[in-house]
């Protein structure tokens, strides 16, 4: 893995000593306090073995400094995600909506474009989980169809993975126009089944008779499920 533009305070290194790009591998010169990497163990148990009796060492120091050995590096964690988002708006849009005009969707089973989002959580959460709210904001109001089909997406990922997104996604169906939309949000909160699904929909009034009574069935399904009676 190549770092760019990086550099390491790691044992007292200054940007001059740490070259501005450094493969990973290649860091067994490092000083850590003195220490070569070679010599540093994989367990505190073992570094306190090894270097407890040596001199003008600090152990819990040197123990804080190689805990943070992996993750000392000044990144600009904005520009790597602003370059993701550019890749998924004009790489993957086009893909998951090209999936989503040709697929025909399927109750628990899992499509293309459910695996396409999946993959890119799994590549990137933060920036996905933005660029994917960015198209449902996108098309909240344009195109039913798409809409329709992100809430199924959202449905079948379970909801920590695209949390809180998802959430908000769910809790905005709610007060769509469109009562088809309104309905994959209530099925999203109930099939969650969690506090925050029963709070949610504890305090939506709808004004479709049937959607009503929908919500209703599932406030009580939920009161049983999690024990709140």
């Amino acid at each position: 893995m190549l770092i760019e533009d990086t550099y390491t305070n790691i044992g007292g290194l200054t940007q001059e000593k740490a070259p501005a790009t450094m493969n990973v591998s290649d860091r067994g010169d490092l000083w850590v306090g003195g220490l070569t990497q070679e010599e540093v163990s994989n367990t505190n148990v073992g570094l306190k073995d090894k270097f407890e009796n040596r001199p003008n060492i600090n152990l819990e120091k040197f123990l804080r400094s190689t805990e943070e050995y992996s993750t000392n590096f000044f990144l600009d964690e904005n520009a790597i995600n602003e370059k993701r988002m550019r890749f998924l708006k004009e790489k993957v849009t086009p893909q998951l909506l090209s999936f989503i005009k040709e697929e025909d969707f399927e109750f628990g089973q899992k499509s293309e474009s459910i695996m396409l989002v999946e993959k890119q959580l799994h590549i990137n959460a933060i920036a996905t989980k933005n660029w994917f709210n960015q198209l449902y904001l996108n098309y909240f109001r344009t195109d039913r169809k798409i809409l329709l089909s992100l809430l199924r997406i959202v449905e079948y990922l379970d909801k920590e993975l695209l949390f809180p997104t998802g959430q908000t996604m769910a809790i905005s169906a709610l007060v769509h126009s469109n009562d088809e939309v309104k309905e994959l949000g209530v099925r999203i909160l109930e099939n969650w089944c969690s506090v925050e699904s029963y709070e949610i929909l504890k305090n939506i009034k709808v004004d479709t008779r049937w959607l009503q009574q929908y919500i209703n069935q599932v406030i009580l399904d939920l009161e049983k499920e999690l024990c709140l009676i």
